[in-house]
């Protein structure tokens, strides 16, 4: 008999596929072996389940941490707001290119009325090249007499 040492990227507490089609998510409970020797997952073989990629999982985390804000959402006035963005974005290391920020904001849309949101996207340089990300960001006039400008931003 040939012993064989087969490793699982499983442990319990994990969330795997399993039922009939392989896209029902259940908990890991307990990792095993039955009479033959097949490994076994909640007393169920191996085979009837499917594991997650780490890939897809990991790369929405790292979306929702990329956009978990390191930045002030509520401004006195527009200009502050842009400002705010423009800081983020080189935070985050990147450049932005002034005759698209003038075009966008400058000469585009007149500040957001009360109730109202503007919308704005603006393409992201790093050493001077243009990459494949924008910075997405919008001012929401709130009707406050304190900060009354709501800022939200994200890169993508």
């Amino acid at each position: 008999m040939i012993k064989e040492d087969i490793k699982i990227p499983i442990k319990v507490g994990d969330t795997i596929l399993g039922g009939k089609w392989k896209n029902k998510k259940i908990k890991v409970k307990s990792i095993g072996t039955n009479e033959k020797g097949d490994i076994t997952i909640n007393n169920k073989p191996l085979m009837k389940y499917r594991i997650i990629k780490e890939t897809k999982m990991s790369k929405y985390q790292e979306y929702l941490a990329e956009g978990k804000g390191d930045y002030e959402i509520y401004h006195d006035s527009l200009s502050m707001a842009v400002q705010e963005m423009e800081a983020y974005v080189a935070k985050n290391g990147y450049e932005l290119d002034d005759e698209e920020m003038a075009d966008t904001v400058g000469f585009g849309p007149k500040k957001p009325s009360g109730g109202k949101t503007n919308r704005y996207t603006v393409r992201l340089y790093k050493g001077g090249k243009e990459q494949r990300k924008a910075i997405h960001f919008q001012v929401y006039n709130r009707e406050t007499k304190q900060n009354p400008y709501e800022l939200n931003m994200y890169i993508r």
